[in-house]
């Protein structure tokens, strides 16, 4: 069942416009819409939808990655 629809991100933001910045021109994910009750990116055919918060501590670890060749040349911009 699952198997078979795309996968959909979620994460926190307390901030659209800094998110969207981020994702869009730092990661070049495209952008999609916003609106009451997230902000939506696309990547590679998957969407993120990035909710808001008043407050959120960010986790100490990874929430979202991707797959790509040349990891490092990428890194380095």
């Amino acid at each position: 069942m699952l198997d078979s629809g795309r996968m959909v991100g979620f994460v926190i933001t307390t901030d659209y416009d800094k998110a969207r910045e981020f994702y869009e021109s730092k990661l070049g994910l495209q952008f999609v819409s916003v609106d009451q009750f997230a902000l939506v990116m696309k990547s590679g055919g998957n969407m993120i939808r990035i909710s808001k918060a008043a407050n959120f501590t960010p986790l100490q670890g990874t929430v979202l990655g991707w797959e790509v060749k040349g990891i490092e040349a990428m890194a380095r911009g």
